[in-house]
């Protein structure tokens, strides 16, 4: 009878072998995720023999995503891509009038309206016509009487995702954000985008940014910035999302979605994202009564949450609200609600409407969606006295 007795000489050089092999593989494979991370694209890329495809056209979202996307799991991917691939649904290209005349002379629709020869671009918010856009014809200024910007604005035309072109017939201007809503004449059933709510536009959330020249990329809304002034104003937009294209300037107007095909936030001409939410009461207004008008708070103040290092900061625990400074002097025909609620300066405002202030909704977020000649109830301490205030919002249209 015989025994089989094991090498276990051999057996150990094989374990040895196959943990070395084993080692070498996850080293190198950890080593080249890192370099994704870490390397820059251009170093990235030429060592790996590939490039982005940024200008291939706006056909190869899917190859483009999985490019620049990083540590991006498969479902946000697909997502990100479908979102991407619909991204000039709901948007409308800006041309000059000069692509109507080429347009008469011959040339197809494609070859008079080419994508590289659009200014700008904007977002349908009506199905009826109105388009909003950080864009802005050549010499239209904040202060260009109607009359004279109707006119500038006339020598320009907008193309949908179908093709159709449509004359610009009307404009309105909203000075808290600097941007336009412009009409198109004709309209009837434009596609929109629906508006995120401000609940799902939070730091840290990966967006798809898309312009009409058909340039995209995916990104994470940053955090908050600080303001850099210590005295803020209750009546400014301040964004609260940023954005850093590594594809080159986006063309102004370009949208910015979350994964759910939203829009998120608009780029103004600085590049810097807008949230969406900050034109949600401006809109309504428009649609109501035909102008931009706003609620007017009329406060200047300081975010404890930002600065408690401030004088008198210590004297509040929880860091929280805004500080009454000043409450500026109402222009003409703009009422300051400052003055109608009694506020004084060194009242810490801590709610509007039963919603808290804190660094991530300040004051200037809450009075951006108060609509005009609406009841406001303010929650604020005086003297460490618990105080509670409610008047009218007085409307605001940016003219003195």
């Amino acid at each position: 009878m015989f025994k089989i007795f094991p090498d276990t000489k051999n057996i150990s050089r094989l374990v040895y072998i196959i943990l070395a092999v084993f080692f070498s593989l996850a080293a190198g494979f950890l080593g080249g995720w890192l370099s994704r991370f870490y390397l820059p694209d251009s170093f990235y890329f030429a060592a790996v023999g590939d490039s982005p495809a940024w200008e291939k056209g706006w056909f190869e979202w899917q190859k483009l995503i999985q490019q620049k996307g990083k540590s991006i799991v498969i479902e946000q991917d697909q997502q990100a891509a479908a979102v991407a691939a619909a991204g000039r649904i709901g948007l409308v290209g800006i041309f000059p009038k000069d692509s109507a005349e080429k347009l008469s002379l011959g040339a197809t629709t494609l070859k008079a309206y080419r994508i590289s020869s659009a200014v700008g671009q904007g977002a349908a918010v009506t199905s009826d016509g109105w388009i909003l856009t950080s864009w802005r014809p050549v010499g239209l200024e904040k202060d260009t009487k109607p009359e004279k910007g109707l006119i500038l604005w006339s020598g320009y035309e907008a193309m949908d995702a179908e093709n159709n072109i449509y004359a610009i017939n009307d404009y309105r201007f909203d000075p808290l954000t600097d941007f336009y809503f412009f009409h198109l004449a004709g309209a009837k059933n434009l596609t929109l985008k629906q508006f995120a709510a401000r609940a799902t536009v939070a730091p840290g959330q990966m967006v798809v940014a898309f312009d009409w020249q058909g340039r995209a990329e995916i990104a994470f809304a940053s955090q908050p910035e600080a303001p850099v002034k210590k005295i803020m104003q209750s009546d400014e937009a301040a964004p609260v999302l940023l954005f850093r294209s590594a594809v080159g300037p986006l063309s102004p107007g370009a949208m910015i979605y979350n994964l759910a095909g939203e829009i998120a936030a608009l780029l103004d001409r600085q590049q810097a994202a807008i949230p969406a939410y900050y034109f949600q009461s401006a809109l309504g207004s428009l649609l109501k009564s035909g102008e931009i008008r706003r609620a007017n708070f009329g406060v200047a103040y300081q975010d404890l949450s930002d600065f408690s290092s401030l004088d008198g900061a210590a004297a509040w625990p929880s860091r929280q609200g805004a500080l009454v400074l000043e409450i500026m002097k109402p222009s003409a025909g703009n009422f300051n609600f400052g003055s109608a609620l009694d506020l004084k300066t060194g009242d810490l405002i801590t709610a509007i409407n039963g919603q808290e202030l804190n660094v991530r909704f300040r004051l200037s977020d809450a009075v951006l969606l108060l609509p005009p000649d609406r009841d406001v109830e303010i929650d604020f301490f005086r003297a460490g006295k618990k105080m509670t205030a409610r008047a009218a919002a007085p409307a605001w249209t940016g003219k003195d």
